[in-house]
């Protein structure tokens, strides 16, 4: 295997990409489905390709503009199980299904192996424009109903201001260090240049495009009445893909460059003072408590769902920031876990009659028609709040071990979503009339009983989570 094998996934994805063009050009109408199936194999045998690709040695990677080491490697399973699972959604649902969709949804993986894989920050600036215009065009598209002329103008600006900010940032580097590629950054950084006040320039600029990624699309929906029509598997899955680019900014971008190793190699420690970690935490820790208070106050189920699935992945990073080699482990299989959580939660979704427009007065009374997927629904937002018995619960746990003053604002995060999960139920089973039974156009009930073993696995299978979460740090400790 030579190093032009990281390649092969992105030659998969292409080749997808001309065979639902050649489809649309030379097919018939009625040959949508076939599209939809393309478009589904295609992201299938990436995902085997990129998984197969673990036990190539990662070395052989470190040049050039792309590299795959267990750190990108995990970020790039993660983003393809997601899209996976949004495209074989879309094929179950007949009204979801279109050419322009298919070939968004192959560009949402090719742009976010790029976001995971790049190993220059300009590179990985063009490729989260691309990632996050082709969210917007997905949501367009099958995800709303109607005309998205604010949506599009105001997308197109905050592109341009990522564009920005990502163009400098990379000029920055280049300026000082001379060094643009991220693996050799990550070298030259831990000798300080002797100018915090630019390292630390940087640093903010990096915390802010990924701010920018994961909450954009969030907020977006808060201001536009239009992305309430949108799908639960389009809203919600598109977010978690934005979600996690936007966690392997912080994780590649920040953590892999402006730390290092401490003695013992069971920590990281900051490179400079007060650094990326200390920074980092200041904005979560905002991020923490804002985001639980947005949940509870969200007209909408769906809309307070992306709130707390954002929530999730913000839990993850802020016990990064504490340096601590096993808390980073679980805190990396969070992100796994977070995935899965969306995956049972929208399953559970899809086989009551909640849309994305559905306010929170339509959630009464639905545990009482819906008992199997309304409990489900709740245990997936038990698992991704982080309560007990779920993965994400002994994350919280382990950061919550740590004597630091910091562990107040995760307390105080966990009442809040408590809070929600508590909303969740008590409307659910309030004695209403019962609801038109509406589900997926599926004749079995794998949908009903699929939750419950992502649930189960969640609650007692989890230690692969971890041990993938340990794998994948091995870049952050110089395991290699």
């Amino acid at each position: 295997m030579t190093h032009w094998g990281i390649f092969l996934p992105y030659l998969t994805l292409l080749s997808g990409f001309l065979t639902v063009i050649c489809i649309d050009l030379w097919g018939e109408e009625s040959d949508v489905r076939a599209k939809s199936f393309v478009t589904l194999a295609s992201l299938a045998v990436c995902a085997i390709q990129t998984g197969l690709l673990y036990r190539v040695p990662p070395l052989i990677y470190m040049r050039g503009s792309f590299v795959l080491d267990p750190l990108s490697l995990y970020f790039s399973m993660l983003l393809l199980v997601t899209i996976l699972f949004l495209q074989l959604m879309r094929h179950l649902e007949a009204k979801s299904q279109s050419s322009h969709g298919d070939l968004l949804v192959l560009s949402l993986a090719v742009f976010g192996l790029a976001v995971a894989q790049s190993n220059r920050y300009f590179l990985g600036t063009v490729a989260i424009v691309g990632l996050t215009w082709s969210v917007l065009g997905l949501r367009m598209i099958e995800g709303t109903e109607g005309g998205g002329a604010k949506q599009l103008h105001w997308s197109m600006n905050k592109s341009m201001v990522l564009l920005t900010l990502g163009t400098f940032l990379a000029a920055l580097t280049l300026s000082f260090w001379n060094e643009s590629q991220l693996v050799e950054l990550a070298r030259i950084v831990v000798r300080p240049l002797g100018k915090p006040g630019l390292e630390t320039t940087i640093a903010v600029l990096v915390i802010g495009i990924g701010l920018m990624v994961m909450m954009w699309p969030a907020f977006q929906q808060t201001m536009s009445r239009e992305s309430a029509r949108g799908s639960w598997p389009i809203n919600l899955c598109t977010q978690l893909v934005l979600g996690l680019a936007s966690c392997a900014i912080f994780v590649r971008w920040g953590i892999q460059i402006f730390t290092k190793v401490a003695v013992g190699s069971q920590e990281i420690e900051n490179v400079f003072s007060p650094g990326f970690l200390m920074d980092t935490k200041y904005v979560l820790a905002v991020v923490l408590t804002l985001l639980p208070i947005l949940a509870l106050g969200a007209s909408r189920v769906q809309q307070g769902a992306v709130f707390l699935f954002i929530n999730g992945m913000a839990q993850a990073l802020f016990s990064m920031t504490f340096g601590n080699r096993e808390v980073i482990s679980y805190a990396m299989g969070q992100l796994g876990a977070t995935v899965l959580s969306a995956m049972a939660l929208i399953l559970a979704m899809e086989s009551m009659a909640l849309s994305g427009s559905s306010q929170w007065v339509d959630l009464k009374g639905r545990g009482q028609v819906f008992r199997a997927p309304m409990v489900a629904a709740i245990l997936s937002f038990v698992s991704v709040a982080g309560l007990a018995p779920f993965y994400n619960h002994r994350v919280l746990i382990k950061t919550l071990r740590i004597n630091s003053p910091w562990t107040l604002v995760l307390i105080f995060n966990l009442l809040v979503v408590g809070l929600f999960v508590a909303r969740v139920t008590v409307l659910a089973f309030q004695n209403e009339k019962s609801v038109p039974r509406q589900s997926l156009q599926l004749k079995s009930t794998w949908p009903e009983l699929l939750p419950y073993g992502i649930l189960i696995f969640l609650g007692i299978f989890w230690d692969c989570l971890y041990k993938y979460g340990s794998f994948s740090i091995r870049t952050l400790f110089g395991d290699l």
